[in-house]
């Protein structure tokens, strides 16, 4: 009996921990449910859509227009431009705004008057596997259905069924081509976003903990009380963790690469850059987050509340453009956003500075933003 009251006294003492505890509250009470939804939002459509392409029209005819037009009507791909040649859709491609192209070459009116075939190109990203394959199924379906379409009209007029005409519609040809992931290699590209996720946890988590473990030690009221600044003591713990962060950073996507064969196209100094400021913008969120909490629990438990919603919201599964307008919005203003796809670009798509400067701009903004409001931040709880 007193054993039982014993630990319904324990019971009690952990209902008031966590009523008076905002961080304990919401993870045992919201975090569960808010995530929850905030996934239930994610997938909310249940399969990927607004697919951006971009169409190159060589015939320049009816028929090509019509055709273009069953590819802008579906509800898996839109057509963000029509370029006005093969470079063009390439560049597209090459600079991430679209992720499929629709190449249609001068002849195709001509060709199927003539009952030649007429072949259709469709050029896949191959940098996200679930994109490479609803582009590819959603155009060969539009091609076949089109091509079926032509048959008809030219056999109805020699009497063969409609039925038959389906099943012999040979008037257009569907071809693809992948570009920067020939072979589909999905082991790769799941890599290469988990590396990047556990660089940021474990660097948010090390950096986090740093100052509420010197809160908790009674350490940073003994600096309070020496001749050192503010500025001097964020500086000195920013130093020594950007620079073991880093060089793990560097060592593990080294390993990636060389490994566990993940493509390495790029220039390998700016992918080093890329690491670096990253780095450097992942450090100031969590001396900030380390700032405000109390303690090493606090931190640890925001940073397991961070890990999976980040990498999911960061658009490296499941594309942004397919999320809900609010949902977008959450998605780009994380780091973890802006590194994956100009990671992606430089190792996969062998881009250079031009394509992933306004990622590198907005991490840079970061650091910039977060510098003096942490040591703002720090210099008040040291004179407390």
């Amino acid at each position: 009996m007193n054993s039982l009251k014993r630990i319904m006294a324990i019971f009690k003492k952990e209902i008031l921990h966590v009523m008076r505890d905002r961080v304990a509250f919401s993870m045992c009470f919201l975090a569960s449910l808010a995530l929850t939804m905030l996934m239930g939002f994610v997938y909310e459509k249940g399969k990927v859509t607004d697919i951006p392409i971009v169409v190159y029209d060589g015939d320049k005819t009816d028929l090509s227009r019509q055709l273009l037009n069953a590819f802008n009507d579906s509800e898996r791909l839109k057509v963000i431009k029509y370029v006005d040649s093969y470079e063009a859709v390439k560049k597209a491609i090459d600079t991430g705004k679209a992720d499929a192209g629709i190449v249609i070459q001068q002849g195709l009116k001509k060709n199927v008057k003539s009952s030649k075939s007429q072949e259709v190109l469709v050029i896949l990203n191959g940098n996200n596997t679930l994109v490479m394959s609803t582009v590819g199924n959603a155009a060969l379906q539009i091609v076949q259905t089109y091509s079926a379409a032509i048959n008809i009209k030219v056999m109805e007029g020699s009497g063969i069924a409609k039925d038959k005409a389906y099943e012999t519609a040979t008037a257009l040809t569907y071809k693809s081509r992948v570009w920067y992931n020939s072979t589909g290699d999905y082991g790769a590209f799941m890599l290469l976003g988990l590396v990047g996720t556990i660089v940021q946890q474990v660097s948010f988590l090390a950096v986090a903990l740093s100052i509420t473990r010197d809160k908790e030690n009674k350490i940073m009221k003994n600096l309070a009380m020496t001749k050192l600044k503010s500025y001097e003591i964020f500086t000195g713990k920013f130093l020594f963790y950007f620079l073991v962060f880093l060089a793990n950073s560097l060592i593990v996507h080294s390993i990636a690469i060389n490994f566990f064969e993940i493509p390495q196209r790029g220039n390998l100094f700016l992918m080093a850059f890329l690491i670096a400021i990253f780095v450097a913008a992942i450090m100031m969120i969590g001396l900030f987050i380390s700032v405000l909490l109390k303690s090493q629990v606090q931190a640890i438990q925001l940073s397991m509340l961070l890990a999976v919603p980040s990498y999911v919201l960061s658009g490296y599964t499941w594309p942004v453009y397919s999320m809900p307008n609010f949902v977008q919005k959450i998605s780009y203003a994380l780091p973890l956003t802006h590194f994956l796809r100009a990671i992606k670009a430089i190792m996969y798509m062998e881009q250079g500075f031009s394509t992933i400067k306004y990622d590198l701009y907005y991490l840079v903004g970061i650091i910039v933003l977060f510098l003096p409001l942490n040591i703002f931040i720090l210099e008040k709880n040291m004179e407390k």
